[in-house]
């Protein structure tokens, strides 16, 4: 069943997200579509798809498979970040897998229930629901993000095995080892625009277009500068955290301190507790045994008011940044995040205009993105505007759950370059939560290695060394 696109546009008001992609695709053939964040890569998944948000125009030329038009028997994962809000309230990643009966009516759209643990788990079981739908075409946004190596190799692997069972697959990623090792075509977009396409071997080896160059090029190289031991008040502290769920520990024994204009790393992997512990961190979730000390006062001690307070002060940036899409609905657009945002830091109405547009220069994305709506946007997007939203109430403490999941070299770049800028500038502390050794190298001091949430007890963290890395 061939997969043939023809002349591909999806428009925004006046933006233009895609513009004129074409391919085909034999059975058990891969495309992969690359390019910086915010290129239009999330639009042309989800115009394929089918699942594309209702500020959306898409029109093609030809737009089928097996010249049935789509979405048929077409199996989606949305980015890392696309989820939605069950009725109860709680938080499930939204998978599609779109099957078309005999009668004309779809089988399932089904949508996974929240897995137990962190995001790499959450990610696992919604690409099983996507592999295990049946469907003849695959499509899948960022299929390896955030993911560590292990998990990473098995994503890899199973799609490649869908492949070869005679599977279209479709992804869109920034890892482009995942890519050489899946791909037979790539199309490189920039600005929604096919700046270049053919055989993945060609492209990826020896690319034309000058952007493509770039956007292969090895990652950038930095020395890390050595630090001086961090004297500054003691803002955030973990004494002896535990917590379960379901008889089964996710943190265990973790004490730590972090000082104003510090940076902490916590290093694990998959399944860790990193996402759990982040929590516990912010107060969004109690722990069963020990205590989170804000500026010295554990959370339960805090008044209302001191909390609303801490809050604005103590922000997290999320792995997983649905919560943007549950506190605002999902056609709530960047503009009315950062807004609500600013309104929260006690901005006044008069001058938020111009703080939002701010804060999206501060985090590399273009003031167009304003009028998008949230639930449109592609996983790196939806990062970077989760980075302003935590940015807009000028917080003391930033707490990062795996901060580069989703994001380009670029975009990887400006987001560790405004850590460094906010410990400088403004003395905020960073507690910097990742299975990436070479990122926890580059962002902090110290280091706090988890083991399946486990922390020895009285251990300190771990100094890092200066060395060369690569980001």
């Amino acid at each position: 069943m061939p997969l043939e696109v023809a002349d591909l546009r999806v428009t925004f008001g006046t933006l233009r997200a895609v513009r004129g992609v074409s391919f085909t695709l034999d059975p058990g053939e891969c495309l992969a579509i690359v390019g910086p964040s915010a290129s239009g890569k999330t639009a042309l998944l989800r115009a394929l798809a089918g699942r594309h948000t209702p500020d959306a125009r898409v029109s093609a030329r030809l737009l089928h498979a097996d010249t049935t038009p789509l979405p048929l028997a077409v199996a989606y994962l949305p980015p890392p970040s696309a989820r939605r809000t069950s009725p109860d309230g709680a938080l499930a990643p939204e998978v599609s897998a779109r099957v078309l009966n005999a009668d004309g009516t779809f089988a399932r759209e089904g949508e996974v229930a929240e897995a137990p643990g962190g995001f790499g788990l959450r990610r696992r079981a919604a690409l099983r629901e996507v592999l295990g739908s049946g469907a003849r075409v695959i499509v899948v946004d960022e299929p390896t993000a955030g993911l560590d190596g292990r998990d990473r190799a098995a994503v890899v692997r199973a799609l490649a095995e869908r492949k070869a069972a005679g599977a279209v697959v479709v992804l869109a990623s920034h890892d482009l080892a995942a890519v050489a090792e899946l791909a037979d075509r790539v199309v490189v977009l920039h600005e929604g625009e096919p700046i270049e396409q053919g055989p993945a071997a060609g492209v990826l080896a020896a690319p034309l277009h000058p952007r493509t160059r770039r956007l292969l090029a090895g990652p950038v190289t930095r020395q890390v500068p050595a630090r001086a031991p961090e004297t500054g008040r003691v803002v955030l502290e973990a004494r002896e955290l535990g917590k379960g769920f379901d008889g089964t520990p996710a943190v265990r024994d973790v004490s730590f301190q972090v000082r104003a204009g510090e940076a902490l790393g916590v290093l694990g992997g998959s399944g860790a507790g990193k996402t759990t512990l982040a929590r516990l961190l912010a107060g969004t979730l109690m722990p069963d045994g020990g205590a989170v000390l804000v500026a010295g006062r554990p959370w339960p001690l805090l008044s209302r008011a001191e909390r609303r307070r801490v809050r604005r002060e103590l922000r997290v940036v999320p792995q997983d940044p649905a919560g943007l899409l549950a506190a605002h609905g999902r056609r709530a657009t960047v503009g009315t995040v950062l807004d609500a945002a600013l309104r929260v830091g006690g901005v006044p109405s008069a001058g938020r205009t111009d703080r939002v547009a701010a804060l999206l220069r501060r985090v590399g994305l273009r003031t167009a993105l304003l009028h998008r709506e949230v639930a449109g946007l592609s996983g790196g997007e939806l990062r970077l505007v989760a980075v302003a939203e935590a940015l807009a109430t000028a917080p003391r403490v930033l707490l990062w759950d795996e901060p580069l999941t989703g994001l380009d070299g670029p975009a990887r770049t400006r987001v560790l370059d405004l850590v460094a800028a906010l410990r400088a500038e403004d003395d905020v502390a960073h507690v910097v939560l990742s299975h990436d050794p070479g990122l926890v190298r580059e962002a902090a001091s110290r280091v706090v290695p988890l083991d399946s949430g486990s922390h020895p007890r009285g251990a300190e963290p771990v100094a890092v060394r200066p060395e060369t890395v690569s980001v």
